[in-house]
């Protein structure tokens, strides 16, 4: 297993099974997950609901919808953890559809998606502020809620009694944190 071995080269913290970039929108989330995921030689899990999205699966997005992307984003971490083992990069996680799902129904999520995020072990949430600049993207549309979701974001961690690191900085500084996150120096 090829992935293995760049673990044991890199020294990265061999108890996390599961390390997860989130956070509020346009953060640098998916660059720097598949940058590591490249760096480690991890297995890289997208995220769903954008790459549904971006195929126009979806004309709107409705309590339907989002149960539905849910399921996909799950589906797709279980079967990547099925098929090729801890551990995992993923550019988000069934937490965000969670965060998402409350943040536009105003309401709690099904609680089977907190027994599914609490039964993990061994994740890491890899937290990334919104101290960059937001960028323009169709599919986003919280550009003023990020400091208020990044809050969100910490409590919805925070319930589940996960570890997690805040990944701040711009450029070099933020590629730095996630390393020292990953334990590689």
């Amino acid at each position: 297993m090829l992935f293995k071995s760049f673990s044991y080269f890199l020294n990265v913290k061999t108890d996390i099974k599961w390390w997860v970039f989130t956070g509020p929108e346009s953060k640098a989330k998916t660059s720097l997950a598949t940058r590591m995921a490249d760096k480690t030689g991890f297995t890289f899990v997208e995220e769903q609901a954008r790459a549904i999205l971006e195929k126009g699966k979806f004309s709107e997005v409705g309590e339907t919808e989002l149960l539905a992307l849910a399921e996909y984003q799950w589906a797709a971490e279980i079967l990547a953890l099925a098929r090729y083992g801890p551990p995992l990069i993923l550019d988000t996680d069934l937490l965000t559809m969670k965060v998402w799902y409350e943040w536009t129904m105003r309401r709690s999520c099904p609680s089977y998606w907190e027994d599914r995020l609490r039964d993990r072990n061994g994740v890491c949430y890899l937290l990334c502020h919104p101290d960059i600049e937001w960028e323009f993207d169709p599919l986003r549309s919280n550009k003023y809620d990020r400091e208020e979701l990044l809050t969100v974001y910490k409590k919805a961690i925070s319930d589940l009694g996960c570890n997690y690191v805040e990944i701040k900085g711009t450029g070099d500084h933020r590629w730095q944190a996630v390393l020292d996150a990953f334990g590689i120096s």
